[in-house]
């Protein structure tokens, strides 16, 4: 079901226009250094942060979710596209934007053939360390734009940083003072309240100084020309052989994208106490964005978590507050992208690494190692090799492992399947006991909650009895959960 209408526009028109000009605050800075990240020139970041915001609420289940650039698809993008292309060339950009519409119909298939709950093969130890092995490369990338160092641009990240410290007049310490007072002024003023736009402010304090003093001329990066106007529409090259040469990284794009999109979607649903979120929709909401969208040259967008948090504390009640943000950064490519040029890329840096902190989640890390050795093995395994090889094989080879653990615990390819495809039984009530038949996996941790709880509260069960199978990480945060929540206790 479609989050807009009319019917909700009228009833809750003040707070979703005064949660969309929010937003836009926020995605506009970001947006731009979202495509730095991706290889992109920053203009395409206005784009993706635009078209989509306008196509989602047409489609999607989700009031509160808002689509765009995000940290993890750009780093995934430029991952996946750097063998073929070199950043910021034209043909970098085709490759980008053939790649969106491979994510659009790779999700859209997905929603065709049913087969949404592939994405929970990705569990949540896999997410874990894959965020934050990406974060980590962000940070480590916009740190270089902080630095600003005379090294070469073909250099990897040890000999960029070997250089550094054997030179250090080759940092361009205008940059890295601009940086580092920019990320203390955002951070400090989070601290205060998160409510304040802190990230625009910062930035067009920044152009001015940068303006009137023309440090540009003392050799601090700045953007530079944002053409004006709206995206014009370019089909994407179809050409057969670039096709089959991204065809696996958009897969796993899509699927990392639809996790994000539906973890977020869920958050907020759940804090709300609603029920109408619809997994194979959303599917399809996100597929149609990139599909379309990649018609604007825009790169692959999902759901983002810093910007559907506004939103959703700034009051937001339909998609309506999605459409008033695309309109606003509508008017911006119209009228203000001269304003861009003199901002320092220096700032988009600070403003991206207080953006992707959260993604190093330490709290869920340490809950992963107190819970299961072998699912934190999982976890710091997978953020290794996204770290030291890339982002696509860091999740790769967490799914395999994930996989192969899940066979293990469960006994057989055949038991893990049928658990997956929730044919197995769960439980059963003895007295007042809830006595689980099927172990409680990544797989099927979301139904097995369901399922259970629905058990407990017919049957007024006041023990869950484990019955001495294997739980993971996320089966023991499911009973965890329900043992709070019903005041049930668990038996071992």
């Amino acid at each position: 079901m479609a989050t807009i209408s009319r019917s909700q526009i009228k009833k809750h028109a003040k707070a979703d226009i005064m949660a969309g000009l929010t937003v836009a605050i926020l995605v506009i800075p970001q947006a731009m250094g979202y495509a730095l990240i991706a290889g992109l020139p920053p203009i395409l970041g206005l784009y993706t942060a635009f078209i989509p915001l306008l196509i989602y609420p047409l489609f999607g289940t989700s009031p509160y979710i808002i689509v765009g650039c995000a940290a993890i698809p750009s780093m995934m993008l430029y991952s996946s596209i750097t063998p073929f292309a070199e950043p910021f060339s034209a043909d970098y950009v085709e490759l980008a934007t053939l790649m969106t519409f491979l994510v659009g119909a790779c999700l859209i298939l997905l929603r065709l053939i049913k087969f949404g709950r592939l994405a929970k093969l990705i569990s949540r130890p896999v997410i874990y360390g894959y965020t934050a092995g990406a974060a980590i490369l962000i940070l480590i990338s916009q740190i270089k734009y902080m630095l600003q160092a005379n090294v070469s641009s073909s250099a990897n990240n040890l000999e960029y940083f070997s250089t550094v410290f054997r030179d250090i007049s080759s940092i361009h310490w205008l940059s890295v003072l601009v940086g580092v007072v920019s990320l203390i002024i955002i951070l400090i003023a989070r601290r205060i309240s998160k409510k304040i736009p802190i990230a625009l402010i910062v930035l067009l304090i920044g152009i001015a100084i940068v303006y009137f003093l023309r440090l540009d001329n003392q050799g601090l990066e700045v953007i530079k020309e944002i053409p004006a106007g709206l995206p014009k529409i370019m089909f994407p090259n179809f050409e057969w052989a670039l096709i089959l040469k991204l065809l696996p990284y958009s897969i796993l794009i899509a699927l990392v994208s639809y996790v994000q999109s539906y973890a977020i979607a869920k958050t907020f649903a759940m804090q709300e106490g609603e029920d109408n979120l619809e997994g194979d929709q959303e599917l399809f909401a996100l597929g149609a964005m990139n599909l379309i969208s990649s018609f604007f040259q825009c790169f692959p967008s999902t759901g983002s978590l810093t910007k559907s948090a506004v939103n959703y504390e700034a009051g937001s009640k339909s998609g309506f507050s999605s459409i008033i943000s695309g309109a606003m950064i509508a008017i911006v490519l119209l009228f203000f992208t001269g304003m861009f040029y003199y901002l320092p890329k220096a700032i988009l840096a600070a403003i991206i690494i207080v953006a992707v902190l959260k993604f190093i989640n330490i709290k869920g890390m340490r809950s992963v190692f107190g819970n299961s050795k072998l699912d934190f093995a999982i976890l710091l395994t997978t953020l290794l090799i996204t770290l030291f090889y890339s982002i696509q094989m860091g999740v790769f080879a967490g799914i395999l492992l994930s996989i192969i653990l899940g066979v293990y615990r469960t006994g057989s390819m055949q038991n893990f399947i049928n658990i997956f495809r929730q044919k197995a039984v769960l439980a059963q009530t003895e007295g007042d006991t809830l006595k689980l038949q099927t172990p409680i996996i990544y797989t099927n941790s979301d139904y097995a909650y369901a399922n259970l709880k629905s058990k407990i509260q017919q049957s007024n069960a006041k023990f869950i009895d484990t019955n001495e199978m294997m739980i993971d990480y996320e089966g023991k945060q499911i009973l965890n959960r329900l043992s709070k929540e019903l005041d049930v206790k668990k038996k071992a």
